[in-house]
């Protein structure tokens, strides 16, 4: 799959000019500018090109008028909801950070954040990252208020939620090492869930474990017996009272979070990332893989 600009045009937009360009060289061009509103577009367009199988890259590029909207994107607010902005006056930037800490106070800046759609393609939660930043502030200290010792492992059922955000980075901040648990269970395998979630909080020593509520029966079960481990929602740790203490970030050298091997051939084991590791992905990620610049969205 290669990335390469195009202009929209024709009844099918930008799927006529794909389907032109697979017919004449066999790659997939580009797909920028898309919603989940004009997949179906698509496909009707690419409706001879073998669709399933396809690696699709999303690559959206933004031209903006003098108010700085965003006017390619409609029909996805979702209850009054409205996706955050595009940066106007923050300089687009990959690299140069020691921490996870310090990109997201770098993001926190601009007018950006995370936005969360539901399977039929409607805006469910936005999180700006000025709101991510000065939220998981607040939670770091409640986390320190219950365990204040340096390095606690913070485990986070990793479900596609505004939760797993807060939590990550309230941890960063709190100098606690965040571990994502597994979110995917299937039918009848109940049992083997709770025991594999239960094994993980035991390997990895959490003394903080979170979870939605569509997950949070499975993490309490796997919990039960388990000494010194605070299981919750998010708003039970919200409501907890902050400590009185200066919150230190995990630094360059630290740990940035622990990560689960995926368990094919032996049961998962935990894995320290670095903060260093992180930082050099997501910028090859940004820059070598997407080719990121200002205007686009990731």
């Amino acid at each position: 799959v290669t990335l390469a600009d195009y202009s929209a045009g024709g009844p099918c937009g930008s799927g006529a000019g794909l389907a032109t360009d697979w017919r004449r060289n066999g790659s997939l061009r580009v797909v920028e500018d898309l919603n989940p509103g004009k997949i179906s577009t698509l496909k009707g367009c690419l409706g001879t090109l073998h669709w399933v199988g396809t690696l699709v890259i999303i690559r959206r590029r933004c031209h903006l008028g003098k108010g700085g909207g965003d006017e390619s994107l409609t029909g996805l607010e979702n209850q009054g909801l409205h996706r955050t902005g595009i940066n106007q006056s923050l300089d687009f930037k990959s690299s140069g950070f020691g921490n996870l800490v310090a990109a997201l106070e770098y993001a926190a800046r601009g007018e950006t954040g995370i936005n969360f759609y539901d399977g039929r393609g409607e805006l469910e939660h936005v999180l700006s990252y000025r709101e991510l930043m000065e939220g998981a502030r607040v939670l770091g200290r409640k986390f320190l208020g219950i365990a204040p010792q340096r390095g606690s492992r913070v485990a986070i059922v990793a479900e596609t939620d505004p939760m797993f955000h807060k939590v990550f980075f309230a941890a960063q901040y709190a100098g606690h090492l965040p571990v994502a648990l597994p979110a995917g269970v299937q039918l009848g395998a109940h049992d083997a869930y709770v025991a594999q979630l239960r094994r993980m909080l035991e390997g990895c020593g959490a003394s903080i474990a979170v979870a939605p509520a569509t997950h949070i029966g499975f993490l309490k079960e796997a919990a039960t017996g388990l000494d010194g481990v605070h299981v919750g929602l998010l708003e039970d740790f919200e409501a907890l009272d902050e400590a009185d203490c200066e919150l230190v970030a995990l630094d360059s050298d630290e740990p940035a979070y622990l990560q689960y091997t995926s368990g094919s051939t032996r049961f998962p084991r935990g894995v320290e990332i670095t903060q260093a590791s992180v930082m050099n992905n997501l910028r090859e990620i940004a820059e070598d893989g997407l080719h990121l610049g200002e205007g686009d969205r990731f």
